[in-house]
């Protein structure tokens, strides 16, 4: 209200787009604070459309964050083919996205593309949510893919607790061995589904029964976020606290895996300082899955670079590499 002149109010929109989380909660909860949220905003003079206050397809989601982070990184400037590649790990969902040349992106299966605007210029994003596979959701097909097992691989020796998940609760009985990454990455791996067909020749598969594309000739330049650098900056990847991003590969979060899935949880948080005591006991499954969703999931190869973002440095300014900008840049562009 003080940042918008009075007489301009009725002309500017508003928005809110929820994400992944809000849609698997189960029954009419979801819809019931879209309407409560509705309502509120709607005593606001600002225009507020129809479909103002929405829970985002998943699509759209990573497709923002897509565009937010060459926007920042000023990639745009370069065409579609300057850009680089985002692989945005949230709670419920993953997501990926680069640009395709028109020729690709019009030889895609149907709901993989997703036309993004932006300085005038037209962009073909690839796009895919897993949904369900966001950090949190994993944890749940994790727990679940070792059921079964007397010592769950991903949880340190003594180890009982309860997780609770978009409305279900997930058991480990007390574990009598010690945690181990390899056994863990297994599991991982089995509950990404890997194998599972997506109706195209296989190399153009992903996991989950997506569809990627065929191989890029040149390999992509990829950015990560969201939980990956949160996993990254509590095990030490991340060395320096004050950075903004980081240069890694899928082999670091391998190796602090390996480290980590053998200590007990009174170790844990004993020696990583940044680490929530209420995130220890899910150490071990939380990097294995990292790195499994990379080398497995998105096929990046052990030593492949990739950068750990969570700001971008913009006109001495330090913002954010998350969807709600690229979500405006789009809107304003329309």
């Amino acid at each position: 209200m003080k940042e918008v002149p009075a007489a301009q109010q009725a002309s500017t929109g508003l928005s809110l787009k929820a994400t992944a989380g809000l849609r698997l909660l189960p029954g009419s909860k979801a819809d019931d604070i879209l309407a409560a949220v509705r309502s509120f905003l709607a005593t606001y003079p600002f225009k507020l459309k129809s479909d103002a206050v929405e829970i985002m397809d998943g699509a759209h989601e990573g497709a923002f964050a897509w565009l937010t982070l060459n926007y920042l990184l000023r990639r745009l400037e370069s065409g579609p083919m300057g850009t680089v590649a985002a692989i945005d790990l949230g709670g419920g969902s993953v997501q990926e996205a680069f640009a395709l040349p028109q020729l690709e992106a019009t030889a895609a299966p149907a709901g993989y593309i997703t036309q993004l605007k932006a300085g005038g210029e037209t962009y073909n994003v690839y796009v895919h949510s897993y949904l369900g596979y966001g950090l949190m959701a994993a944890r749940a097909k994790v727990i679940d893919a070792g059921r079964g097992d007397p010592s769950h691989p991903c949880f340190a020796k003594g180890s009982s607790l309860k997780y609770s998940y978009a409305g279900q609760e997930y058991s480990i009985g007390e574990t009598i061995e010690a945690g181990d990454f390899k056994r863990c990455a297994a599991m991982a791996l089995k509950a990404l589904e890997h194998d599972k067909d997506c109706g195209q020749p296989k190399d153009a598969c992903s996991f989950n029964g997506a569809w990627r594309g065929k191989p890029a000739k040149m390999a992509r330049v990829y950015y990560v976020s969201s939980y990956f650098w949160d996993r990254a900056a509590e095990s030490g990847i991340i060395s320096d606290k004050s950075a903004i991003h980081w240069k890694t590969s899928p082999g670091d979060f391998a190796k602090r895996a390996a480290s980590v899935c053998g200590k007990a949880v009174p170790e844990l948080t004993k020696s990583y300082s940044d680490l929530q005591a209420a995130q220890a006991p899910f150490f071990c499954l939380d990097l294995s899955f990292c790195h499994t969703v990379l080398s497995q999931g998105f096929d990046l190869a052990e030593t492949a670079p990739i950068t750990l973002v969570k700001q971008v440095k913009y006109n001495g300014q330090t913002i954010e590499a998350a969807w709600p900008l690229g979500a405006a840049i789009n809107d304003l562009s329309s």
